[in-house]
């Protein structure tokens, strides 16, 4: 009997785990390897998330992005363009790398914070 009860407790909390949120990791500031590159990525007040693009300081891309398993939906603020891009983190989820839209290239990106 006590077999039986713990493996149905077992059962019922498998499907009380948290979704995996993709999103999450994404979260904060990153900086290109390679150029002056940084992109602020941030929650909004209604959950979505949000991203920002500078180059020498200057802004150069906003919108919104939600992230799956393997690619990120972003929809640009800045101008009328929504696309699909490819990405992979790190083990430790502090470098990312994400394809360019209409590219064989990617950004090589470190988490700053």
């Amino acid at each position: 009997m006590l077999k039986n009860s713990l493996i149905i407790i077992s059962f019922l909390s498998l499907n009380n785990l948290p979704i995996e949120n993709y999103n999450e990791a994404f979260i904060g500031i990153w900086a290109e390897f390679h150029s002056s590159e940084t992109i602020q990525v941030f929650r909004g007040e209604n959950a979505d998330i949000y991203f920002e693009r500078f180059l020498d300081n200057v802004l150069v891309a906003s919108g919104q992005m939600d992230a799956g398993e393997l690619e990120i939906q972003v929809e640009r603020s800045d101008i009328d363009s929504k696309y699909k891009l490819e990405y992979s983190f790190s083990t430790d989820q502090q470098v990312l790398s994400v394809m360019k839209p209409n590219s064989t290239e990617a950004w090589l990106l470190y988490k700053i914070r």
